[in-house]
């Protein structure tokens, strides 16, 4: 009878362990945001309407790698302050240089059609939000370098033109503290 006792406490004790370890999985309903680089978007101004290239410019459709965002909000008007609506994302910020800037070592980078940014739909305020706000921190992009010029042998003008592929890394949050940063394969020390 005790052998019986002590394996049936063994066994209480083992459900009750086992009833402690929660499968930490979240499965509810989440506000997803992906980049969807699309090389034949419509070139848009800085309001979002239409814009043709202007007369005697140039302009080429570069091959996005990946992209990092440094603050996402919904608002519910398009004269909602800044920050004065449903604020979901907010990249890391550091004063290590100075002012106050995105901490480019512990940011979040995404390629075409990965997850940047979730959020639990039940951690979004409820209301109407007519507007996203996104604030793009840094963009890596391939571009074709053209090279238009001459070169000087003996008096002889010998005109060179070349175009090669290059990889533009662009940090264009507000203010951006950087260590190093990776260009194809090419580490840059700050």
């Amino acid at each position: 009878m005790t052998s019986l006792k002590t394996i049936l406490s063994a066994a209480l004790i083992a459900l009750l362990f086992a009833g402690c370890n929660k499968d930490k999985t979240d499965n509810s309903p989440k506000l997803i945001f992906k980049f969807k680089f699309d090389p034949t978007q419509q070139r848009l101004g800085n309001v979002g309407d239409p814009q043709p290239m202007p007369a005697g410019h140039a302009g080429q459709s570069p091959s996005f790698n990946a992209m990092s965002a440094h603050y996402i909000e919904l608002a519910p008007a398009a004269l909602t302050p800044l920050g004065q609506g449903q604020v979901l994302y907010r990249a890391a910020e550091t004063t290590a240089g100075g002012n106050n800037a995105i901490d480019f070592e512990k940011s979040t980078f995404a390629k075409d059609g990965e997850t940047f940014f979730s959020v639990p739909i039940r951690d979004i305020a409820a209301g109407d939000y007519d507007y996203l706000r996104v604030s793009l921190a840094y963009q890596n992009y391939d571009v074709l370098l053209y090279v238009d010029t001459s070169v000087n042998v003996g008096g002889v003008n010998y005109p060179i033109q070349n175009e090669s592929p290059c990889t533009v890394a662009s940090f264009i949050g507000f203010n951006t503290y950087v260590k190093n940063y990776k260009v194809k394969n090419q580490t840059i020390a700050v």
